[in-house]
C-alpha cells in the first residue's frame, strides 16, 4: 500500500459541499497507515454534523470497496479554506493571501 494508491482512491472521493475530488482540492493534510489500519486527515469546506457524517460514510465505504485489504479507516475533518485565484486581487493588494468582505 503506498500513499499514492491512497491517494488514487481519494481521488475518485468528492467532497460533498464543493463537489470536487479532495486531490483536487488539496484538502488531504494527513495519511498515516499503520499495518492494516489507515488514519486520514481531510479538509472540509462546512463543518456541519450531517455533512462531516455523509462525508466519513463516502470514504469509508470507497476504501472498502477499493481496498477491502484494509481493516479500519479513521477519517477525522478539519475546516479547510479554498483559495480563490484573482488577478485582479493580486495586482491591488499584493501580499494578502485571504480578504473578507463585511457588510454593515
Amino acid at each position: 500500500m503506498t500513499e499514492e494508491k491512497i491517494k488514487e482512491v481519494l481521488s475518485k472521493i468528492k467532497e460533498p459541499v464543493l463537489n470536487l475530488d479532495y486531490v483536487t482540492l488539496n484538502f488531504i493534510r494527513d495519511i498515516s497507515l499503520n499495518g492494516k489500519n489507515l488514519s486520514l486527515t481531510l479538509e472540509i469546506s462546512n463543518l456541519d454534523n450531517n455533512i462531516i457524517k455523509v462525508a466519513t460514510q463516502n470514504v469509508k465505504r470507497q476504501f472498502q470497496q477499493l481496498i477491502p485489504e484494509l481493516e479500519k479507516v479513521n477519517v477525522d475533518f478539519i475546516l479547510g479554506v479554498v483559495e480563490h485565484k484573482n488577478a485582479k486581487k493580486t495586482s491591488v493588494i499584493a501580499e494578502v493571501k485571504n480578504t473578507i468582505a463585511i457588510s454593515l
